[in-house]
């Protein structure tokens, strides 16, 4: 992963975090790491999540992991043979993850 990916994970994580309507001190105490690193780590300021982050922050949020993963790509991590259907399931793997966040208040 480069440093436009630990960007993209951390809007990821952010918008998630957001859909769920939880505060960034409520999550970090549910993930049990201190809420500056979630900061860092939603601003795209740490270089890299701790060990586990990732699986754990799926499962606060209730969505399969690889869907983190999708929020953090970009167009030049897609095969060009593949761009018109990233285009057309990108948006429809982020609904999805939007409704699984939210009915699972």
């Amino acid at each position: 992963m480069n440093k436009e990916h630990f960007v993209n994970f951390g809007s990821t994580i952010k918008r998630f975090r957001k859909t769920k309507k939880v505060s960034q001190k409520v999550m970090a105490e549910k993930l049990k790491i201190p809420i500056a690193k979630l900061r860092d780590i939603e601003n795209g300021k740490k270089e890299k999540p701790p060990k586990g982050f990732a699986k754990k922050a799926a499962a606060y949020f209730g969505v399969p992991l690889n869907t983190i993963f999708v929020g953090i790509l970009t167009e030049k991590d897609i095969k060009p043979k593949d761009k018109k259907l990233f285009e057309v399931m990108k948006p429809v793997i982020d609904q999805l993850a939007k409704y699984l966040i939210s009915v699972k208040k």
